[in-house]
């Protein structure tokens, strides 16, 4: 394996010395726990103090309902479960865009948070019913010194930011593919694109 250094001696120096990391949903939860965040509890255990009204996301709708079963049968899943809180920083990201973050992040240990150096955007909608703006976005921001924070206006849900629908994908999963009237998700995603562009371009 080239360590960060001959990887980058062996590609003529085409690879910039920074490197940022964007997620998200899920996605913004692993780009958080890059940049230092630390889990105090999962979503789903019973001891979280902020308790979801959800049992799961929408892909596995009854997750919170295999935990104790999996922690008694699998010793597979109680070595994962035993490094959840564990440090998955990561020194080579110099920056964290984080779209629309799930209730996961509530989780997330305040100390953690506040020890963030790094620079973080946060981006949500305003009309997001499965990782609500003002819960989750708004929850980040408050414990993250110095991080940026832009809501955006006008209905815009949780699945905006995936990629535009096509004829099949509005059929097969229209929960994801169709937005509310007078929503247009390529303007949402060049306004994004935008905010990620003049953030990433500050830090590097």
């Amino acid at each position: 394996m080239l360590d960060d250094r001959s990887w980058r001696r062996q590609l003529g120096g085409m690879i910039s010395a920074h490197a940022c990391v964007p997620g998200f949903s899920a996605g913004a939860y692993t780009a958080m726990l890059l940049m230092g965040a630390r889990v105090a509890y999962s979503q789903f255990e019973s001891a979280n103090p902020i308790k979801s009204p959800h049992r799961g996301p929408r892909e596995l709708p009854d997750l919170a309902d295999h935990i104790s079963p999996l922690l008694e049968r699998s010793a597979v899943f109680r070595a994962s479960w035993s490094r959840r809180s564990k440090d998955y920083s990561d020194p080579r990201f110099d920056a964290a865009l984080v779209l629309a973050p799930g209730r996961s992040v509530l989780g997330f240990s305040a100390e953690s948070l506040k020890r963030i150096a790094k620079p973080v955007r946060i981006v949500g909608g305003d009309a997001d019913t499965i990782a609500p703006a003002q819960e989750c976005c708004s929850w980040l921001h408050s414990h993250l010194p110095g991080a940026g924070l832009d809501i955006l206006k006008g209905g815009v849900d949780h699945y905006v930011f995936v990629p535009e629908p096509t004829p099949q994908g509005r059929k097969l999963a229209p929960d994801i593919f169709t937005d509310a009237d007078g929503i247009d998700r390529r303007s949402i995603h060049d306004e994004v694109a935008s905010i990620a562009a003049r953030f990433f371009g500050s830090v590097v």
